[in-house]
């Protein structure tokens, strides 16, 4: 009798000490695979799982293209002590889901309004689309005006193994003009012969995830993230400083929100200029054709994250010193929960509320 007392209180207080934990992890050699996870909301509509938790008595789904579904459960193993999945996953690997893209007829008013275009990316389920982000690209500049997104905290991630590779959505040239000998051109073609702002052996621009791949756990969501409508010529120390602290604070923000799903919105505005060897502040393209400048640099880059904060990035590297975006009517100072800019002097904190009204009214009520 004194056994079973024991045990009952050992057991009840492993189920109190676990409520906050109640959930079952994905195994990481699982995220690396190519498989679809997702699950039914209380709609009963398809959703990508965003998350290698899946809560007690919560179910998801795994498919791999024509094969049979595979349903597993989230469950305590009371011989264990310890929350497990019903079914084992399986131990062979996916090679038939494939990325999918959704685009929208042209609009002429809207937030993504014409020439821009609204692209969704994801993945076919049997005869339904499941979105994992959409994408307002400019097919004309070849250029992104904004992304959507969802994040949600994982425990783990899986092993990036994906590269950015031509798509069809720039041509070869447009691809291969990101190399440092392709910025080197551009920027001696449009700033001038001489310029000082770029060297031929130096890497100074790079591809700016606007949706960041390591938002997402499984390697099929990640590998999506590396489309030529996801990205946008970016300074490269802003790319490995400060907005990469951005990103960082995003995941933890959904980290510190393990319970909620999180709405990312990320975004470009004007094009970047630089003074010219004849002393003319030009707008810089690294694409050029007869008729038509495309592939802009852009001059800011912005997140808003779950209704309520907005950071905003400086996209200048060869600047000293920061524009105040309060006096361009761009940001009016906020706090930003927990993302620290301590040395980060190109990168701001803006009330949401006057960003969203009157630097991306076409976002209000998107984001």
């Amino acid at each position: 009798m004194e056994h079973l007392r024991c045990f009952f209180v050992c057991f009840c207080l492993f189920l109190f000490m676990g409520t906050a934990l109640a959930y079952c992890e994905i195994n990481k050699n699982i995220l690396d695979s190519n498989y679809l996870f997702y699950y039914k909301d209380v709609n009963n509509k398809y959703q990508l799982q965003l998350s290698d938790r899946v809560a007690l008595n919560h179910k998801v789904y795994m498919a791999c293209g024509n094969q049979p579904i595979l349903q597993l459960t989230c469950i305590l193993d009371l011989s264990r002590q310890k929350y497990t999945f019903d079914h084992a996953f399986p131990r062979n690997s996916c090679d038939q889901n494939k990325i999918t893209i959704k685009s929208d007829r042209p609009v002429v008013a809207g937030a993504c309004e014409t020439p821009n275009i609204m692209h969704h990316i994801g993945f076919r389920l049997q005869t339904e689309f499941i979105e994992l982000y959409r994408t307002c690209f400019n097919d004309v500049l070849k250029t992104v005006k904004f992304t959507i997104h969802l994040i949600s905290d994982s425990s783990h991630t899986a092993t990036r193994s994906s590269q950015f590779r031509p798509d069809g959505v720039l041509t070869p040239a447009q691809f291969d003009v990101y190399r440092r000998d392709g910025v080197f051109a551009c920027f001696q073609r449009e700033l001038g012969n001489g310029q000082s702002y770029v060297q031929k052996s130096r890497c100074s621009i790079h591809r700016g995830h606007l949706v960041p791949n390591k938002d997402f756990p499984f390697h099929m969501q990640q590998d999506a993230t590396f489309s030529s409508r996801n990205y946008v010529p970016q300074s490269q120390n802003r790319n490995q400083g400060s907005w990469k602290v951005v990103e960082n604070w995003v995941r933890d923000l959904a980290k510190s929100n393990p319970n909620r799903i999180l709405k990312v919105c990320t975004g470009t505005l004007n094009v970047l200029e630089l003074e010219s060897t004849s002393n003319v502040m030009t707008e810089v393209f690294l694409w050029r054709e007869p008729t038509a400048l495309q592939i802009p640099i852009p001059k800011w880059m912005y997140k808003i994250v779950d209704y309520r904060y907005v950071s905003l990035t400086y996209n200048d590297q060869f600047s000293t010193t920061a524009p105040n975006p309060q006096m361009l009517n761009i940001c009016n100072p906020d706090s930003c929960g927990g993302l620290d800019l301590t040395n980060r002097p190109f990168t701001f904190c803006c009330n949401y509320q006057h960003f969203i009204t009157s630097v991306v009214p076409y976002l209000y009520g998107l984001c």
